[in-house]
C-alpha cells in the first residue's frame, strides 16, 4: 500500500501528465468529464443534508458548503 509521501506532488504530476501527452487543455477536459460529475454529485447530496443543520456533522457540511467554489476549483481551471 502506498502511503502519501508516495503520491507525487501537484507539480511532479503536471510534468507526468506532459510526458505522457496530455496537454494543459487535455488535462482540464478530463479533470471536467470524470471529477465533475461526481463533484456534484458530492455537492447535491451535501445540499440535501439540511436537517442536520445543528449538529457537528451538518457544520461541518455547511463549512464545505460555504468554501464549494475553492474545494471546486480544480475542475474549471486549467491549472
Amino acid at each position: 500500500r502506498l502511503g502519501l509521501n508516495a503520491l507525487p506532488d501537484p507539480q511532479q504530476r503536471r510534468e507526468i501528465l506532459l510526458e505522457v501527452g496530455v496537454d494543459a487543455a487535455r488535462h482540464l477536459a478530463l479533470r471536467q468529464e470524470r471529477a465533475g460529475p461526481l463533484v456534484e454529485e458530492i455537492r447535491q447530496w451535501a445540499l440535501a443534508q439540511g436537517g442536520l443543520r445543528r449538529s457537528d456533522f451538518g457544520k461541518a457540511v455547511r463549512y464545505m458548503l460555504e468554501r464549494w467554489t475553492g474545494l471546486t476549483r480544480f475542475v474549471v481551471q486549467p491549472h
